[in-house]
């Protein structure tokens, strides 16, 4: 799931939670933790925008996402 989510973002440039799990086919509640973990990381960033999450990845996110996209 961690790839998945860090190839979709680097794909999008952003995204909203719902956005992100309908995207790698599960449900927000089964990403939360792995974004957390993610975020701990250093390899994305969870903005509030307007009330919800904006999810980003950060320049290390988007080195990590080419590894694993194989760029």
């Amino acid at each position: 799931m961690r790839k998945d989510i860090l190839v979709e973002l680097s794909r999008r440039g952003r995204a909203f939670p719902l956005e992100l799990a309908a995207a790698i086919l599960t449900f927000v509640e089964d990403i939360q933790p792995v974004l957390m973990e993610l975020e701990k990381e250093g390899l994305i960033r969870i903005r509030r925008v307007a009330g919800t999450e904006v999810i980003e990845l950060t320049p290390r996110g988007h080195d990590a996402a080419r590894r694993l996209n194989g760029l």
